[in-house]
């Protein structure tokens, strides 16, 4: 048994073996240039059967290592199935079949695809790889909301289909020198036993009992208290309790915390109807989305004011002047005053370190993000490490104080109502014009 495996491990596969396993229904992933079959393992991953559909044919070295602890990764060796070689631009990248809009058809036979949406990816990477036979394109022109069915349509999914056209890679040399940095970074941080919980409950437990205590104690006070300083002292500690919130968004396709339709696009790839491969719908872009999205920077402001207001205001009123009203209201939201909200990329907001912990770590987003397994606690010190990797490889490192941060959420909102108002005009105009011919 020993040996069957040693065998499996030193085979050697080429580019065309891996993507035409991929076509039969293999979920083939490299790591640190072996090939792992994630088949078995993929309706019992942790993290879920989707994240590894997504690294399908990539590698996922960096991935794998940033979110999995070294007993798991030991343990990820039984299901290597041979190993490649790579230059000195990596591993090129094949695409998923995942982000092509498929997935393994019902009736279970290799090599069989049905299609589950229209993925704005896989249109714009099988133009041209199926332009010479446009039947067999598995994407249809037009965002389907049915995934399947009783009996779908089977689909063949080939080889050639998995290569992107050269115009959707970026610079792999690059990517690859990045990577192997990031590799070295992380060990750095390894090596500097950042990785070690700082205390019990895995460093969390003055955290929980942080938060236990500000909520507690805001609202003991507040019920129980009349005076002044009861009532301030709650506000204090209601805001120090919101300071601990945080809202991070990434892919406009993938990720289920940013698709807002029909209130909110933060992308204008949102006007095409896009295809979730998360909730397994086309968020469509219907008339109401037009009108909500035309007026969405102000649709922001006021929505989220009027739900504001409906409970806080409510905590206002019970207060027994106006005076005290207002003190509560400017106590409570000074203390609250760093909360950052984060959109479309990961950024830091600048914070004095004498004052982090009220922050609980989340202002340092960008260490967070590049190893999440890292002890919040220990962010600080290996975000030191990252900004000296970022410039050493000119990676601009993105941070903003509170007021830096709302300015680039509202107009990030306006731009893409911007955007929107412009199709419109573009396209009355074009009506109109084709009305008068």
């Amino acid at each position: 048994m020993s040996s069957i495996k040693t065998d499996a491990q030193r085979r050697l596969l080429d580019r065309s073996d891996i993507a035409a396993r991929i076509t039969q229904g293999q979920q083939l992933i490299i790591y640190r240039s072996k090939v792992i079959n994630t088949t078995p393992w993929s309706p019992y991953h942790p993290g879920g059967a989707l994240a590894l559909l997504h690294f399908v044919g990539r590698d996922a070295t960096d991935e794998i290592e940033a979110y999995h602890s070294e007993p798991t990764l030991r343990r990820m060796d039984k299901f290597v199935v041979g190993r490649v070689e790579v230059d000195e631009r990596g591993w090129s990248p094949l695409t998923p079949p995942i982000a092509l809009g498929l997935v393994r058809h019902p009736d279970g036979v290799k090599g069989h695809w049905a299609r589950e949406g229209a993925i704005t990816l896989g249109q714009s990477i099988l133009q041209q790889a199926i332009s010479l036979d446009p039947s067999s394109a598995p994407i249809p022109a037009i965002p389907i909301e049915r995934t399947t069915g009783p009996n779908p349509e089977v689909i063949t999914l080939h080889p050639a289909q998995l290569e992107p056209p050269t115009s959707a890679n970026s610079d792999l040399r690059k990517e690859y020198i990045r990577s192997q940095a990031y590799q070295e970074l992380r060990q750095r941080i390894v090596d500097a036993g950042l990785f070690k919980p700082p205390g019990p409950l895995s460093g969390y437990g003055t955290d929980i009992l942080r938060y236990l205590l500000l909520g507690g104690a805001s609202l003991y006070l507040y019920f129980n208290t009349t005076g002044w300083i009861g009532q301030m002292s709650s506000a204090a500690c209601l805001g120090l309790l919101f300071q601990q919130l945080a809202f991070v968004t990434n892919h406009p396709e993938h990720d289920p915390d940013i698709q807002h339709i029909p209130f909110f696009a933060i992308s204008k790839d949102f006007f095409g109807s896009l295809w979730s491969s998360y909730y397994k719908r086309v968020m469509t872009l219907d008339a109401f989305a037009k009108i909500l999205i035309s007026i969405h920077f102000w649709v922001y402001e006021l929505a989220g004011i009027a739900f504001y207001w409906a409970y806080y205001g409510s905590m206002l009123r019970n207060l027994p002047t106006w005076q005290m009203r207002v003190g509560y209201l400017l106590v409570s939201h000074v203390f609250a005053s760093p909360v950052h909200v984060q959109l479309r990329t990961t950024m830091d907001v600048i914070c004095s370190p004498t004052i982090e912990f009220i922050h609980g770590g989340l202002n340092l987003q960008v260490t967070h993000h590049l190893f999440p397994r890292l002890p919040r606690h220990n962010l600080r010190e290996a975000s030191l490490l990252v900004k000296e990797y970022c410039k050493e490889h000119e990676i601009l490192y993105r941070e903003h104080n509170f007021i830096e941060g709302n300015r680039h959420v509202l107009s990030t909102l306006k731009d893409v109502a911007n955007q929107l108002q412009l199709l419109k005009q573009v396209a009355d105009k074009e009506i109109k014009e084709k009305i008068k011919a």
